[in-house]
C-alpha cells in the first residue's frame, strides 16, 4: 500500500470472522487494519467478531498490524452502532473482540533504523461510549524484529477528545494472548504487551476529566475503566508464549494503571539487561463492596481484578543482567499458585516459578512498594553470580522457596546470592525457605544503606557448601530470628550468621543447627565484633561434630559482642557435639570474662544440655585469657559416659582459669585443660584454679594441668 492506505472495518460488516488477506506495509506510519465502531459480540444480526487468519508484514517504522479504534453505543451522544435499547444505561457493556489467528511480522531493515511498530494495538484518538469493552485476543503468532517495537498495547483514550459528554472516555479493554499465543520481540526496548499512558504528539498527558455522575475523576494520561463484573473487567493477560530476546526489552510491562494483571504462561528471557514481568504503577481492582468506575457495586463478595501483578507462570531468564519480575515506583507483584484456585480462569491455574540461569542476573526486583511469593512459589538460580531476590527498598515477603546453587565458576567476591537487601523490610515467612550450595553461594546478604534494612526470619535458611553462609549482614540491618517455625540449618564447613558493622543487630530467639565440621570448620555466628547479637527465648546451638557455636573475630568485644537475655527462667541452651565448643576464643593477649557471660546476673543464662565426647564450653587459643569470674554449674547426667569433656580448654600460649572466689560445679570429665597445641603458633598453655571446682562425678574431684 504504497500511498499510505489501509483495510478498514465500520459498524455492521459480515464475514470477518475469516480473514485471510496478506497485507505488506511499507509506508511509514500507516496500517494494515484499521478496525473501527465495532459490534457487540452477541448481538442479534449475525456479525461475527473480527478474526484474522492472515499475514502482514510491517516493513516501515510507525507501522500497525491490528489497530484498534473506540466503538459507541445508544447510552452516549453519536452513536451509529450498538442502537439496541439495552445499551441505553451504563449496566449493559457491548464486548467488541478481535481476534488475531494469522502471523504478523514486525521487520527491520537492512539499515537497522525500523522502529516503533505494533503488532496489535488499542489506540483510539476519539473518545468511545463508557459502556463499551474492547477485547483484543492473541491466538498465533506475533514476531517483531525492530527495536522499540510492542506485541499488544492498551492505550486509554482521552477522556475530552470529544468534547465535555460524561458518557464518553472511560471504558474498559483486554489484551490476551491466549495458550497458543506465542510473542518474540527481538530487539532492543521492546514489549511483548504492555500499557501505557495517553500523550499527545508533544508528549503531554491527557488531562485528568472528572465524570460527576459516577463520582470519578480520572488518572493523568487517561483511564482504563475497572468494572465490579468480571466478565466486564478490565486486564492484560498472557497465559501463551513470551520470548523476549531484545536487549533491554520487556516480557509484559504494565506502565499504565490497568484492573488486572495476570503473567501467565511462559515468558523466556534471553536479552540482555531485559525484564520478564515489570511494573510500575499500581493496579486498579475493585474490592467487595466498593464501587467501579462507573459508580456501580461489586456485589460479588470477592476482589474483581488484581491487587497486584499477579505471576503464575514459569519465567526463565538466561541473558545477562536481566530479571524475571520486576516492581519499580509505586508497583507490586504476587508470584502465586493458582493450582488449586477456583475463582481463577482454568487456563490460569498455574504456579508462579522463575529460573535463573543466566549471569549477574536476578529473579525477582523489588525498588518501590511490595513483592510476595506465595506458598509453593519458587525463584531457583543457577546462574553464574546471580540473585534470586533483590530488595533496593520496599517491603517483600516469602513463602515458597528460594534457592540458589552456585556454579563451579564463581568465585569469593561475586557470590551467588538467594537473598540481597539494603532498604526496607522482607519476611521468610513461616513457611519460606532460603537455601543456598554450591560454590561460593549465599542463602541471605543484608547491605544496609544509611536508611537500613530489617530482614524476619519466621522459616528456614538452609546453606550448605564448603565456606557459604546462611546470613551475611553488613551496614545498618536488623535481623530476627523467631518463631515456631524458624531454623538456621548451617551446613558441614559453613556459617550459619556472618555479621558486621556496630550499626548491625541480630535478635536471636530461634534454633540454629550447625553441623559437622569437615576439612575446615563449621560456625554458627561470626562476628567482626562490632554488630551485636542477642540471645532471647527459645534461642538454641545445636553444634556438630568439631563445630563452633559462636566466634568473635575481636576476642576483647566477646562478651559486647553475644548478649544473653538475663530475665529469670531465660537461657541460650546448648547441645555440643563431639569435640565441639561452644565459644571459640582466638586472640593473642586479652582476658575474657567468661563466668559473667554464662552466669550473668547469676541466672545461668547459658544451658548446655548435651556434652559430646572431647567437647568443650569454651576453647581459647592463640595466647586469650578466659576467666571464668562467676560461680557456673554444669549438671548433665549423660555427661559422665562421654570422655575429655572439659569447661575450658587452652591451647598454644592461652590461659583457662577460676577466678579467686568463683566455684565451677561440673559432671564433665574434666573442669580445666591446657595445651601446647601443634603446628604453628603452639605454645604452652595455663590451666588455673584460683577459686573451687566442684566434681559431680561419682563425688570425685577431677583437675587437670597438661602440657604437651
Amino acid at each position: 500500500y504504497k500511498t499510505g492506505n489501509y483495510i478498514s472495518t465500520w459498524g455492521y460488516i459480515k464475514d470477518l470472522d475469516n480473514v485471510t488477506t496478506n497485507v505488506d506495509v511499507d509506508v511509514d506510519g500507516t496500517r494494515a487494519f484499521m478496525i473501527d465502531e465495532g459490534i457487540d459480540k452477541d448481538n442479534n444480526r449475525g456479525i461475527a467478531p473480527f478474526n484474522y487468519k492472515g499475514v502482514i508484514n510491517l516493513k516501515k517504522s510507525q507501522n500497525v498490524g491490528i489497530d484498534v479504534q473506540g466503538t459507541h453505543t445508544i447510552y452516549s451522544p453519536g452513536a451509529g452502532v450498538n442502537k439496541d435499547s439495552k445499551y441505553n444505561n451504563i449496566n449493559t457493556v457491548a464486548n467488541i473482540k478481535v481476534i488475531n489467528k494469522g502471523n504478523i511480522y514486525g521487520n527491520d531493515n537492512a539499515a537497522g533504523t525500523n522502529k516503533n511498530q505494533v503488532a496489535f494495538g488499542f489506540n483510539n484518538f476519539d473518545s468511545s461510549t463508557n459502556n463499551t469493552r474492547t477485547e483484543m485476543i492473541n491466538e498465533s503468532h506475533i514476531k517483531l524484529d525492530s527495536k522499540e517495537s510492542a506485541g499488544i498495547q492498551l492505550r486509554p483514550e482521552n477522556p475530552n477528545a470529544s468534547g465535555t459528554s460524561d458518557k464518553l472516555g472511560l471504558n474498559m479493554m483486554t489484551a490476551y494472548n491466549a495458550p497458543s499465543g506465542k510473542i518474540d520481540i527481538n530487539n532492543a526496548g521492546s514489549f511483548g504487551m504492555l500499557t501505557v499512558k495517553n500523550k499527545d504528539n508533544s508528549g503531554n498527558l491527557a488531562a485528568p476529566k472528572t465524570y460527576s455522575n459516577y463520582n470519578v475523576t480520572t488518572s493523568s494520561g487517561g483511564q482504563i475503566a475497572s468494572r465490579a463484573q468480571e466478565e466486564n473487567m478490565s486486564y492484560m493477560k498472557n497465559t501463551g508464549t513470551i520470548n523476549v530476546a531484545g536487549d533491554s526489552s520487556i516480557g509484559i510491562g504494565h506502565l499504565h494503571n490497568i484492573q488486572g494483571v495476570y503473567a501467565g504462561g511462559t515468558i523466556n528471557v534471553t536479552g540482555n539487561s531485559s525484564v520478564g514481568v515489570y511494573t510500575e504503577v499500581p493496579t486498579r481492582p475493585v474490592e467487595a463492596g466498593a464501587k467501579d468506575d462507573h459508580g456501580l457495586t461489586n456485589t460479588s463478595g470477592k476482589t474483581v481484578g488484581t491487587g497486584t501483578v499477579e505471576v503464575t507462570g514459569t519465567i526463565t531468564v538466561s541473558g545477562t543482567g536481566s530479571s524475571g519480575v520486576f516492581a519499580t515506583k509505586t508497583g507490586s507483584i504476587t508470584l502465586k499458585d493458582n493450582r488449586t484456585n477456583a475463582d481463577a480462569d482454568a487456563d490460569n491455574r498455574t504456579l508462579g516459578k522463575i529460573n535463573v540461569t543466566g549471569t549477574k542476573s536476578y529473579g525477582a526486583v523489588l525498588d518501590g512498594i511490595k513483592l510476595n511469593l506465595e506458598e509453593n512459589t519458587e525463584i531457583n538460580v543457577t546462574g553464574k553470580e546471580s540473585i534470586g531476590y533483590v530488595l533496593k527498598k520496599g517491603t517483600g515477603s516469602n513463602k515458597g522457596k528460594i534457592e540458589v546453587t552456585g556454579p563451579a565458576t564463581n568465585i569469593a567476591t561475586t557470590p551467588s546470592l538467594g537473598f540481597y537487601g539494603n532498604q526496607g523490610t522482607f519476611t521468610n515467612e513461616e513457611e519460606g525457605k532460603i537455601y543456598s550450595s554450591g560454590t561460593v553461594a549465599h542463602a541471605v546478604a543484608l547491605a544496609g544503606d544509611t536508611t537500613g534494612i530489617t530482614f524476619n526470619n519466621k522459616g528456614e535458611i538452609k546453606t550448605a557448601g564448603a565456606g557459604n553462609i546462611g546470613v551475611y549482614a553488613d551496614g545498618k540491618y536488623t535481623f530476627n530470628h523467631s518463631g515456631n517455625h524458624a531454623v538456621i540449618n548451617a551446613g558441614t564447613d559453613t556459617v550459619g550468621i556472618y555479621a558486621k558493622n556496630a550499626d548491625g543487630t541480630l535478635n536471636i530467639k530461634a534454633p540454629i543447627n550447625i553441623a559437622n565440621s569437615g576439612t575446615g570448620t563449621s560456625i554458627g555466628i561470626y562476628s567482626d565484633g562490632n554488630a551485636k547479637v542477642k540471645f532471647g527465648d527459645n534461642s538454641k546451638f545445636t553444634i556438630g561434630v568439631g563445630a563452633v557455636g559462636i566466634y568473635s573475630s575481636d576476642v576483647t568485644k566477646f562478651n559486647e559482642t553475644f548478649e544473653v537475655e538475663t530475665s529469670a527462667g531465660k537461657s541460650l541452651e546448648v547441645e555440643l557435639g563431639q569435640n565441639s565448643t561452644f565459644g571459640l576464643l582466638n586472640g593473642n593477649s586479652g582476658n575474657v570474662s567468661v563466668g559473667s557471660y554464662l552466669n550473668k546476673g547469676n541466672n545461668n543464662n547459658v544451658k548446655i544440655t548435651n556434652f559430646g565426647t572431647g567437647a568443650s564450653v569454651f576453647y581459647a587459643t592463640g595466647g586469650v585469657t578466659a576467666n571464668l569470674d562467676q560461680d557456673y554449674t554444669i549438671s548433665i547426667p549423660t555427661v559422665v559416659t562421654n570422655d575429655s569433656t572439659s569447661v575450658l580448654v587452652g591451647t598454644k600460649g592461652s590461659t583457662v582459669k577460676i577466678d579467686t572466689g568463683k566455684t565451677l560445679e561440673t559432671n564433665t570429665n574434666i573442669g580445666l585443660i591446657a595445651t601446647k597445641g601443634t603446628g604453628t603458633g603452639a605454645a604452652a598453655s595455663t590451666a588455673q584454679n584460683d577459686g573451687t571446682i566442684k566434681s559431680c562425678i561419682n563425688k570425685r574431684f577431677r583437675y587437670r594441668n597438661l602440657y604437651k
